[in-house]
């Protein structure tokens, strides 16, 4: 089964079913499967950007690198941890993780952390 595959069943998409297909989207290069708030707020330690606008255009270009190894955790409140890691062009790979936080079943915050 694919990691970003999930059954929704009845009613709201959770944090998890959100960020699994913006992570989906992500990978894809597929925007339409990106769902964030006008106003999300993106940091990573070195950027910052709010406004789901500026985010896009500042980092659509880090999108197309499969993630390996993903795992979400829940609060099943809004707020998850993904971590995951990506393959560099070196053939070595970089671990990350996001706390992200969704709100009306779009991505609100993603605040990512590079494991050195």
């Amino acid at each position: 089964m694919d990691v970003f595959d999930s059954n929704p069943g009845e009613g709201r998409r959770t944090a998890t079913m959100v960020a699994r297909q913006f992570h989906r989207g992500w990978q894809d290069r597929d925007r339409s499967k990106i769902q964030l708030h006008e106003d999300m707020y993106f940091s990573d330690g070195e950027e910052k950007y709010s406004s789901a606008e500026e985010f896009l255009e500042a980092r659509w270009k880090f999108s197309g690198r499969p993630f390996e190894n993903i795992q979400y955790i829940s609060d099943n409140k809004g707020t998850l941890c993904a971590r995951y890691e990506i393959a560099n062009e070196d053939g070595t790979t970089s671990a990350f993780c996001e706390i992200i936080t969704v709100e009306d079943e779009k991505v609100a915050m993603i605040e990512v952390f590079h494991a050195k």
